[in-house]
């Protein structure tokens, strides 16, 4: 059982409460109501925790394309990160997707480099979205990527197309099985 013990300090007597148990039991002794609830919640946050480090369905971008992506989509059309979630999404047939923790960070090392801006402007439902354009500089930007990504995929290409890579001429290659 539990013991009541005195303290004294200054002019006021405190009674501490002392558990001569062990804590576990103290504690589902004193807090059986709250325990279901508070284990069905670690269940939950652990199953949150699961769908977020699961494999995707769906590819994810090769490092550093999806900056070269957002400029592209942007240099179509000035828009908000919501709507070039979904144009990913649209363009790409529904093969790609972008995650808003990819997505806004991207869109802030953009506009950091001074490749887009951007400014709040209101919709017509009346909510304020932060509307991004391309920048002279990042026209110049994505005009270099696309060039650069172009002969890099060639490249890689020609490793994974057999096809392509016998018709390449005096090369001393090694053939794959």
């Amino acid at each position: 059982m539990a013991a009541e013990s005195d303290l004294q300090h200054g002019v006021t007597t405190y009674r501490v409460f002392m558990p001569s148990v062990t804590m576990y039991t103290w504690i589902l002794r004193n807090f059986s109501g709250i325990l279901p609830r508070v284990f069905a919640l670690l269940r939950m946050h652990r199953y949150a925790m699961y769908m977020a480090t699961a494999p995707s369905s769906r590819p994810s971008f090769p490092s550093g394309s999806l900056d070269l992506v957002l400029l592209s989509l942007i240099a179509r059309q000035a828009t908000h990160g919501y709507r070039l979630a979904r144009l990913v999404e649209e363009v790409s047939d529904g093969r790609l997707a972008v995650e808003e923790g990819s997505l806004y960070p991207s869109l802030q090392r953009l506009k950091k480099r001074k490749l887009v801006e951007a400014e709040w402007q209101k919709q017509e439902n009346g909510r304020e979205v932060r509307i991004y354009s391309i920048t002279p500089a990042g026209k110049v930007a994505l005009r270099e990527g696309v060039q650069e990504w172009t002969s890099v995929t060639g490249a890689i290409a020609k490793f994974l197309n057999t096809k392509l890579a016998d018709k390449i001429e005096g090369s001393n290659r090694v053939r794959f099985a």
